[in-house]
C-alpha cells in the first residue's frame, strides 16, 4: 500500500459542544444547524429506568461559533434547555447517571 503525505494526519476536529435531554429541543438544535450549514452529529446515551437520557451534540471545531449562534436565534429558552460543555449555560437538576450505550445520529453538510 502506498502511503500519500496525508496518511498520518488526524482530521478528527469535532468537539462536544452541549447536551440536551429531550427530542423536541434536539430536533429543534438540528434544525437551526440545517439552517446555518453547520455540520453535526448526536450521540444518544440512554438513561436509567425512569429517565429518558441525554443527547450530546457535536460540531467540527472552526464551526463552534457559528453553532452556538444559531442555536441562540432559533432555540426558545435555550438557557433553560441546554448544557454547554464551555460552561456558558448549565442545566439544573439534570443527572448525568446514564448507561454507556451511545447511538450515533449524523449529518453533515
Amino acid at each position: 500500500m502506498i502511503e500519500s503525505k496525508f496518511t498520518h494526519v488526524k482530521v478528527n476536529n469535532e468537539i462536544e459542544l452541549c447536551e440536551v435531554y429531550d427530542k423536541e429541543t434536539k430536533e429543534m438544535i438540528k434544525k437551526a444547524f440545517f439552517g446555518a450549514g453547520v455540520s453535526f452529529f448526536i450521540k444518544f446515551q440512554k438513561g436509567f429506568a425512569c429517565k429518558e437520557g441525554r443527547y450530546v451534540i457535536c460540531v467540527n471545531s472552526s464551526q463552534k461559533s457559528i453553532a452556538k449562534a444559531a442555536i441562540f436565534q432559533k432555540v426558545e429558552e435555550a438557557k433553560d434547555k441546554i448544557n454547554f460543555f464551555d460552561g456558558s449555560y448549565s442545566v439544573k437538576g439534570r443527572s448525568s447517571s446514564l448507561k454507556g450505550t451511545i447511538i450515533p445520529e449524523s449529518t453533515f453538510g
